[in-house]
């Protein structure tokens, strides 16, 4: 198999799952809350969003898994990635230019 094929495939598989895993509404909502705090650890993860501790530690081994968080303190600490807050300005942005183009159809 060709190197570049290799590549390009990997590189495809990763960026879906940043996309699968990150725009699942409750992940999302704990990456901004991460990127708001910087750092935090599982006991505000599972009170703020209501999630009990082997469902908190699913999502957080997903975005893990996915590269857009990661752990420090001896696991203790879990913290955004650079590619969690790109992922988060992408999604600001389109939502901005999805209600740009909303009031505008809608004016029409």
């Amino acid at each position: 198999m060709n190197k570049d094929f290799i590549i390009n495939k990997i590189i495809n598989k990763q960026s879906l799952d940043v996309f699968k895993v990150g725009c699942d509404g409750k992940n999302f909502d704990i990456l901004k809350d991460l990127i708001k705090g910087k750092k935090l650890d599982m006991k505000h993860i599972e009170k703020v969003h209501g999630l009990s501790t082997m469902p908190a530690n699913r999502r957080i081994n997903l975005l893990l898994g996915a590269g857009l968080v990661t752990r420090a303190n001896r696991k203790r600490d879990i913290m955004p990635t650079p590619l969690a807050k790109r992922l988060i300005d992408l999604i600001d942005k389109t939502r901005k230019y999805i209600r740009k183009d909303i009031i505008k159809n809608l004016g029409n």
